[in-house]
């Protein structure tokens, strides 16, 4: 087993875990939620990326908050062009658990088409930058209170992923594109970081791995059944 492209794996999937926690918890534990609810301007004011949303919807009766159509573009110093095609982010969160400041999910159901991993001229990669920004909350209310909070848990995880591509624009760089094809993978209760590595084994063992000098067309995005 190659062990270094295994621990690639678990670092996507983790950093996509992130990416969803981080969005989760800004729009959960936050004052203001009408204001949260415009997330294209959200994201845009903290990273400057550009960023497109096709609808938010917030279920205020059963806890559940529903992101559908994000797309987010690489600014230029990563060769702008797609970052991110989110076809849906689905969260179904313990109203009662957020007020006591853990955070725990009923469910989540996240459905990616296509992620672009990009290392710049510097080396630094764009998914380093964006977690940056958006941990950089200009509130200090809000930072005190996602500061105090504890994850408490998934229930149930849903993943669908359709690629995952990796360009490196330093000279003698290249593109790498992972083919994942992942639909509706399920896992139950997780609570650590680790209980991730199933779904990293899976892609593992599973994705077609291809590599190009150019990055091809993005691919339609992956629909779920639901």
């Amino acid at each position: 087993m190659n062990l270094k492209r295994a621990r690639h794996w678990i670092r996507i999937v983790i950093a996509l875990g992130l990416v969803g926690v981080a969005v989760g918890i800004g729009l959960v534990l936050s004052r203001n939620w009408l204001g949260r609810l415009a997330l294209e301007t959200v994201i845009q004011r903290r990273t400057g990326w550009e960023t497109s949303v096709g609808a938010v919807t917030l279920g205020l009766g059963d806890g559940s908050l529903r992101i559908q159509e994000l797309r987010i573009r690489n600014p230029a110093n990563f060769g702008g062009g797609l970052f991110l095609d989110l076809p849906e982010l689905y969260l179904a969160y313990d109203a009662q658990a957020a007020a006591t400041n853990a955070l725990r999910f009923r469910e989540v159901r996240l459905n990616l088409a296509e992620l672009q991993v990009v290392v710049d001229a510097r080396g630094r990669t764009n998914v380093a930058e964006l977690q940056s920004a958006l941990g950089a909350l200009d509130s200090t209310s809000t930072n005190a209170r996602v500061g105090s909070v504890q994850f408490a848990g998934i229930d149930t995880l849903i993943l669908t992923v359709g690629r995952v591509v990796f360009r490196d624009l330093r000279p003698g760089g290249g593109t790498r594109i992972f083919s994942a094809g992942l639909k509706h993978e399920t896992l139950r209760q997780v609570t650590r970081w680790i209980d991730l590595f199933p779904i990293a084994m899976k892609l593992f063992f599973s994705a077609k791995v291809s590599d190009s000098t150019e990055l091809p067309p993005a691919q339609p995005p992956v629909r779920g059944d639901r």
